[in-house]
């Protein structure tokens, strides 16, 4: 089996995608509304696993808990901490690193949804 994709309760399809496609740095892959009132969205880089957010209208209080997801960034931490930063995102960790190959930060997506961005030394 392959994974295939994370889907994530989203309330505002707008401000999601823009943190996802804006600030992750992730590709809108398709869009599309199937009765009309929802919203999905897959995001991600050819051949990766996505991320499907989905918004109903109806369902304004999303679960966060538990959920935490990660991505390698392309730049330092530091200057992943800058661009959230401009964006109007606190980190909400210290700099951890676990071991010297390994630096990363969490940040909460703007439904509260924890997210991990991780700086790979080797690179």
């Amino acid at each position: 089996m392959n994974f295939t994709w994370t889907t994530l309760q989203v309330s505002d399809m707008e401000v999601s995608l823009h943190f996802y496609q804006e600030i992750i740095g992730l590709p809108l892959k398709r869009r599309f509304s199937p009765d009309g009132v929802m919203n999905l969205a897959f995001l991600g880089n050819e051949g990766e696993s996505e991320i499907e957010l989905i918004c109903e209208p109806s369902n304004k209080k999303v679960t966060t808990q538990g959920i935490s997801i990660g991505f390698m960034s392309k730049q330092t931490i530091e200057e992943t901490i800058k661009i959230l930063e401009n964006h109007g995102y606190q980190v909400v960790s210290p700099i951890i690193s676990p071991n010297p190959n390994l630096r990363f930060i969490h940040v909460n997506n703007p439904d509260g949804y924890i997210v991990q961005l991780i700086q790979d030394m080797r690179k």
